[in-house]
């Protein structure tokens, strides 16, 4: 690993991007529309470009996991094809190749169409298939450059930045992580997502409520961020809480790219940023998620039916209650609902009937609020007016070429209140519910219009209500119900699930088993291979992401049963 010596010997640290090139790298980046591994090149390419506008930088790109038998790789080509650290003033001369890439550029104040307009994109690095080895035997590698190549002289410790795509388990970690005769590295992982439902952990500060025991032995493995490096991620709009440390699970591709400022952030800081970092340890018996409760009595499947009709109910059932009134909590639900009630609104096809009950353990609220007050139902084309106002929402997406630009977005609000008490008995919820069905099915009594209940809750409840609730849906006819499981504790995410094997909770998978089939699952399943025939209309942890797909199956089918 010969490295000649750099051009400018007043370097600014050291870093060593890690890369996963295992076969997960194939699937589909989440907010991207190319694989993970093509997402990363880009991302990767850009943040080198970049890297030759701040102060000098070694970096060592280093590839492990794929099918190769060689171990891990340097992963320089072309004209630094053999090296393993390379200062980051020599990159502008040696790219591999300069393609012609397809940038976006959003439009006055990020409203209207981006126009695209064509750049020369330098390439350093390609993912290639030849190298191998684990996570292990890559950070052990990665430590020998660091200690042959000997200190960079900045007095900061290295930065390391691993990008990779199957959460390693947690009796994985060491507590020793990559270092050098300058003490332990900053290491900072990012593990990459499939599907932007799933929302993203963003730099946690505590493993308390991460979702599985291996996602806590990444957090444990994950350095403290100096305040440096935090500061550059909240320039970006980033929350960072203090105390947090370099971790991402679930990202999307404008993480990945945020995440990558990092190294730019980095290179401009001095090292009086940079205290000595300690070793982490692996986590402890402390960070296991809880135990679940026990399943309570069991639970009617839902009804057989064939879902489709001329006209259909849908009913926004939702539980604001949590024991602790945390307002996150509910932020993540009310969000969840404000969006499915938007994408009904823009679909406004004049064959939904709409409505709300919003619950807690004192109340029971039916209908909407604003322009539409004292309408139980509201037709789906009369939802935009109805609206309590209208938010202009700036949010940061991928240019195409590993940088991100602000577009501006719309988002109805039609839900804003406060979390309230836990619920004990969900008696007056059902009540309310078979109200609202009755009154629907009246007016719909010629063209047999189906109700279908959109239930976003936190599934928090006594079981033996949840076995009587079931019992109560059973009673109310043909009717579908889908649930949105927003929990007030951590819990593994789940989407679509055809089984209940995948929700380690014995509670939650009570709701599952009230779950109704996901209307359109088997033309969704041609789509999102992820969705088999069987899927169930559930999820937890995530955004339920289906709703106008599985509306839209339900009214074609009718309409083509009518030809």
């Amino acid at each position: 690993m010969l490295n000649p010596e750099p051009k400018n010997a007043n370097l600014a640290g050291t870093i060593v991007v890690l890369i996963d090139e295992s076969r997960a790298m194939a699937s589909p980046i989440a907010g991207g529309t190319r694989s993970k591994a093509e997402g990363v090149a880009t991302a990767v390419n850009s943040m080198l470009n970049q890297l030759a506008a701040v102060p000098i930088v070694r970096v060592a790109l280093v590839a492990y996991g794929a099918t190769g038998t060689e171990g891990p790789q340097s992963r320089w080509a072309g004209p630094l094809e053999g090296r393993s650290l390379v200062a980051s003033d020599e990159l502008p001369a040696a790219p591999v190749t300069v393609e012609d890439r397809i940038r976006r550029i959003p439009g006055p104040g990020g409203m209207g169409v981006a126009r695209e307009e064509t750049i020369r994109f330098p390439i350093w690095y390609v993912p290639q298939r030849s190298s191998g080895g684990t996570l292990e035997e890559a950070m052990a590698f990665s430590q020998r450059i660091l200690v042959d190549e000997g200190n960079d002289s900045s007095g900061k410790p290295p930065l390391v930045l691993h990008l990779f795509a199957d959460l390693p388990a947690a009796s994985m970690w060491k507590a020793e992580i990559v270092s050098n005769p300058l003490g332990a590295a900053l290491a900072c992982h990012l593990h990459l997502g499939t599907n932007d439902r799933i929302p993203a952990t963003l730099y946690p500060s505590s493993s308390q409520h991460l979702a599985t025991e291996d996602v806590a032995g990444l957090f444990e493995t994950s350095s403290p961020l100096p305040d440096a490096l935090a500061d550059a991620l909240r320039s970006a709009n980033v929350p960072v809480s203090p105390g947090a440390r370099g971790m991402v699970y679930q990202a999307a591709m404008g993480d990945l790219i945020r995440f990558l400022l990092l190294a730019k952030a980095y290179a401009a800081s001095g090292p009086e940023a940079f205290p000595a970092a300690e070793p982490s340890t692996p986590p402890q018996n402390g960070t296991t998620p809880p135990p679940a409760p026990e399943p309570g009595p069991p639970v009617a499947s839902p009804a057989a039916i064939s879902p489709s009709a001329k006209r259909l109910g849908l009913v926004f059932l939702v539980d604001r209650s949590l024991p602790d009134c945390s307002t996150d909590v509910w932020s993540r639900r009310q969000t969840q609902v404000n969006e499915m009630i938007g994408q009904v609104s823009r679909r406004a096809g004049g064959d939904v009937d709409v409505g709300l009950i919003v619950y807690d353990g004192s109340a029971v609220e039916m209908g909407f609020h604003g322009p539409v007050k004292g309408q139980p139902v509201v037709a789906d084309t009369a939802l935009a007016d109805g609206a309590l106002r209208v938010d202009q929402v700036t949010e940061k997406v991928s240019n195409g070429i590993g940088g991100l630009i602000e577009v501006t977005r719309q988002r109805p609000v039609f839900l804003e209140c406060e979390p309230g008490p836990p619920v004990t008995n969900l008696g007056p919820v059902l009540d309310a519910l078979a109200q609202w069905i009755a009154q629907f099915r009246q007016e719909h009594e010629q063209d047999g219009g189906l109700p279908l209940v959109m239930h976003v809750t936190g599934a928090d409840f006594p079981p033996e209500e949840i076995a009587a609730a079931a019992s109560r849906l059973t009673d109310l006819g043909d009717l579908l119900v889908y649930h949105a499981v927003v929990p007030n504790t951590a819990q593994r995410t789940v989407a679509y699930p055809a089984t209940p094997e995948q929700i380690p909770d014995p509670q939650i998978a009570l709701f599952w088993q009230m779950t109704s089939l996901l209307a359109g699952a088997e033309q969704i399943g041609e789509k999102r291979r992820t969705v088999t025939p069987q899927a169930r209309g559930f999820v937890v942890g995530a955004r339920f992401d289906l709703l106008p797909d599985s509306i839209q199956a339900i009214l074609e089918k009718e309409a083509g049963n009518a030809l």
